[in-house]
């Protein structure tokens, strides 16, 4: 997203434009999303980037819904907070 307002636009101004702006951004950028994969243990489904690998095996791809006590040990924490920090 680019915006360019005047230097001498009021805070209050420039807060609504740039919400409104990031607003826009935002609504294109979910325009182009596609489910085209589900969630290994709820079957939910979501972009294939946008779900989490919450262990070393690479084929368990999840949605939030790990976080719903569906998955019991085996968690690579630090891997999955990577793919939190990525999204």
């Amino acid at each position: 997203m680019v915006l360019k307002v005047p230097g001498d636009t009021p805070p209050s101004e420039l807060v609504s434009q740039v919400s409104a702006a990031v607003a826009r951004a935002r609504e294109s950028e979910i325009a182009k999303l596609v489910n085209d994969a589900q969630c290994a243990i709820c079957g939910d489904r979501y972009p294939a980037r946008h779900l989490l690998t919450p262990t070393m095996a690479q084929e368990l791809t999840v949605c939030p819904c790990v976080f719903d006590g569906d998955r019991f040990g085996g968690y690579d924490p630090v891997r999955l907070v990577h793919d939190i920090d990525h999204l």
